[in-house]
């Protein structure tokens, strides 16, 4: 796995496992938020570390799909999702959104749009890529898709 790139099992079950790829500096910035921090802190996390932060969560996780306990929605926060989108979904249950894209949109909708035609680009790069016969660790570590389709 190239440097800048971690990786946590978030969940193993019936042969499958749900792993999250992050980058691990990013995440770090982006869980220091005061407004991210502060909705953990309401869900009822104690620690800021990222490793206590994924440990409680893949409790929770697999609350959720073992035991029918409530979906952890703190998942788009870990995800990278914009604050005002995480909330937005909370608050209204997933309801009322303005936009549907790769997450519900609550707020700053053109902003999210322009957003989701790029995460399109990199698809469309990634898939390219991929049909040439590069694999996903090289398209990783030469950080191919953020050059190509910003």
């Amino acid at each position: 796995m190239p440097e800048n790139i971690s990786y946590f099992v978030v969940a193993v079950s019936n042969e499958k496992a749900a792993v999250l790829l992050f980058d691990r500096r990013g995440l770090e910035n982006y869980l220091r938020e005061e407004k991210v921090w502060q909705i953990f802190q309401n869900m009822g996390y104690q620690n800021h570390t990222i490793g206590k932060i994924l440990y409680v969560f893949r409790q929770r996780y697999e609350g959720y799909l073992l035991q029918n306990k409530e979906f952890p929605h703190e998942i788009g926060l870990l995800l990278g999702y914009p604050v005002e989108d995480v909330e937005g979904f909370i608050r209204n249950s997933g309801e009322n959104c303005l936009y549907i894209g790769y997450w519900k949109v609550y707020g700053n909708l053109s902003e999210k749009k322009a957003l989701f035609l790029q995460f399109e680009k990199a698809r469309d790069v990634l898939i390219g890529f991929l049909l040439e016969g590069i694999t996903i660790a090289e398209v990783i570590r030469k950080r191919m898709l953020v050059q190509c389709a910003l």
